[in-house]
């Protein structure tokens, strides 16, 4: 059974900051980087101590009236969700995380961006009980190379005047492979000094990039596009051990959460305009 005090953790106020944590001097504490089980449905297959999530769990798509994902360890086991602003003429496009499982619990983060901004900026919002909430820049980190143009990164105040940055990278590699039987997603990263790990000639060890950063979490997509079972997410490296806090846990997952329903859209967007041209090139035949 994994270690969480789930309404312990519900408060997002001051107390929500982890406790001190190893600086760029210190060596990181040991610990076994996971491997996750794809097949296994329980949530107690892995022990963590993440201070709000669970260490793995999946994103289900529910089709009624309303468009609404849960999130949670199994099917039978949702704890959270996420919903949309269905306002007409808003705007703004936002997403709400909730703190239960459905759209009428408390929202405890909100991202949006502009109804007709850019696609590589979005403001994530972490609302605290105090009203005190934190607002953090979701966007493509600058003098990012045309390479590198799906990177996301925001900044966030992990303790009390220590700001961290992290990155979301697009990944084909172990982590992925580990968590999901497959290997396409995205891999956060710490971007801190780099940790030995990162090995040279592009060789990378489990749980590090090549260029030795921190692998902190990753989201592996369902590869066949399920509307019901949407993507797999694990904490992994120091993710795992709750050093960062509730409220960095809450970033990631929303973050993690907002790139995926971008792709998405842009996939379905891709296949109607694939159509469309079918269409029309059979129509001037």
């Amino acid at each position: 059974m994994f270690i969480m005090d789930y309404e312990k953790s519900k408060s997002f106020g001051a107390s929500s900051y982890p406790p001190s944590y190893m600086s760029d001097h210190q060596e990181a504490p040991a610990y076994q980087n996971p491997r996750f089980n794809y097949a296994a449905t329980d949530s107690s297959t892995l022990v963590p101590a993440t201070a709000r999530f669970p260490p793995t769990f999946s994103c289900y798509g529910q089709w009624k009236w309303k468009q609404l994902y849960t999130l949670g360890p199994s099917s039978d086991e949702k704890l959270f969700a996420v919903s949309f602003d269905t306002k007409l003429f808003s705007k703004k496009q936002s997403l709400f995380l909730h703190g239960g499982s459905s759209d009428k619990a408390p929202i405890i983060a909100t991202t949006s961006r502009k109804a007709h901004g850019w696609h590589d900026r979005a403001t994530i919002t972490l609302h605290r009980d105090n009203g005190d909430d934190q607002e953090i820049q979701f966007e493509r980190p600058e003098n990012t190379s045309w390479t590198k143009s799906e990177v996301r990164a925001f900044r966030i105040e992990v303790r009390k005047g220590v700001v961290e940055e992290f990155q979301w990278r697009t990944s084909h590699g172990d982590e992925i492979k580990e968590l999901a039987g497959h290997s396409y997603g995205w891999k956060l990263v710490h971007m801190g000094r780099p940790q030995h790990g990162g090995g040279g000639g592009g060789k990378q060890s489990f749980g590090y990039t090549s260029d030795g950063h921190e692998v902190v979490a990753v989201l592996a997509h369902n590869m066949s596009w399920s509307m019901t079972k949407g993507y797999n997410f694990g904490f992994l490296g120091t993710g795992l051990t709750g050093i960062w806090g509730a409220e960095w846990e809450t970033a990631a997952v929303i973050s993690g959460f907002w790139l995926w329903h971008l792709a998405l859209t842009k996939a379905g967007a891709n296949s109607s305009s694939a159509a469309a041209g079918a269409s029309a090139a059979a129509a001037a035949c």
